[in-house]
């Protein structure tokens, strides 16, 4: 009995371990738009096209026209997609090098500042202990 209660665990145990989610390549929300996708897409437009053509809502001659418009629809909308994409991602790259040029600035103006200060007090106090020392009335 014990026999059979420990391969029903280790059954159980398998099933749990198939039942996990698998470390792998995963669907991000902002990975969905990918050419599969899009050929995916005109495929679904191509196949209903052709359901309501068997069905009779479009004859055969519109239904090869409006197949080649809407398949350069997707087209179009895909390409000029993914080129607002490009140009979205350098424009954000570009702003995120002038953003740390600018701060890079200003950080190196400070340091010089900084050291012009330190060196200005530096000189202030050889000064003060090079000067000789002021005689002093009694009165």
């Amino acid at each position: 009995m014990s026999k059979e209660l420990e391969t029903v665990d280790a059954q159980t145990a398998m099933l749990r371990q198939l039942d996990s989610p698998i470390a792998g390549p995963t669907a991000e929300p902002e990975n969905w738009f990918t050419p599969e996708f899009v050929s995916m897409v005109g495929t679904v437009v191509v196949n209903l096209l052709t359901a309501a053509t068997i069905v009779g809502w479009v004859d055969a001659n519109s239904a090869r026209e409006i197949s080649g418009a809407l398949t350069g629809m997707i087209a179009a909308v895909g390409a000029l997609t993914v080129n607002g994409l490009v140009v979205w991602k350098f424009l954000a790259s570009r702003s995120g090098v002038k953003s740390a040029a600018v701060t890079a600035r200003y950080q190196y103006m400070a340091s010089v500042e900084s050291n012009r200060m330190m060196a200005a007090m530096e000189q202030q106090r050889i000064m003060m202990m090079t000067r000789p020392p002021v005689a002093r009335r009694r009165g």
